[in-house]
């Protein structure tokens, strides 16, 4: 997979993993038939299954009303810390350790942004280590290398992937286990073998 693909599907992952979906996010999902960024990787057996699965999760949730209701809900319940385990939460402290949120991994991704000078948006109040910021962050270092020639983030890419790689099969078993809905469970196997794909990519360019 070339670098801005990749980088393209961590960008929309990072989006769906962030926040509940907007009513017009479902509508393009049930209407459309299709993600975007993701989309390209359907060409992967594997990969199709599961894009196939998360949209007929969304649909089978009902119309447009009833498919958002059900899906923020299920977003709620798996990911804000509301549901029955800990593990399902998109928080790299919750599934290193003890599980406690706010741990090592945050401290070390406050100081990643700050190394690079950034901050999160104004009123993002979740934990750094959260897969949103580890994902847009690997987006932007990927992006910067392949557009900017004087850029060499190749040691924290690689570091940061790593990461990723690290935590995430954790984090998609919970939500096998307890994501109802079958949306971000599937969302979830793709983004694992995502990452595991570009392991050798971003090794050998490191």
């Amino acid at each position: 997979m070339d670098p801005t693909t990749f980088a393209d599907c961590c960008g929309e992952l990072a989006r769906l993993f962030g926040a509940p979906l907007e009513r017009d996010e479902v509508v393009a999902l049930i209407e459309n038939g299709r993600f975007d960024a993701l989309q390209t990787l359907a060409r992967d057996p594997r990969h199709a299954i599961d894009l196939r699965g998360a949209l007929a999760a969304a649909r089978a949730a009902g119309d447009v009303d009833a498919a958002t209701s059900r899906l923020n809900a299920a977003f709620c319940r798996l990911f804000l810390g509301l549901g029955p385990v800990s593990t399902t939460q998109p928080i790299e402290s919750a599934h290193r350790g003890d599980g406690r949120l706010f741990q090592e991994p945050a401290g070390q991704m406050r100081d990643l942004l700050r190394a690079h000078d950034l901050v999160p948006a104004a009123g993002f109040a979740e934990p750094l280590d959260h897969l949103s910021v580890e994902l847009s962050l690997l987006e932007q270092f990927i992006r910067l290398e392949t557009s900017l020639v004087d850029v060499d983030e190749h040691a924290a890419t690689a570091s940061l992937h790593r990461r990723l790689v690290e935590w995430t099969p954790s984090f998609a078993e919970a939500l096998g286990e307890h994501d109802g809905t079958g949306f971000y469970a599937a969302l979830a196997r793709i983004l694992v073998r995502l990452l595991e794909a570009g392991t050798s990519d971003i090794a050998s360019a490191a």
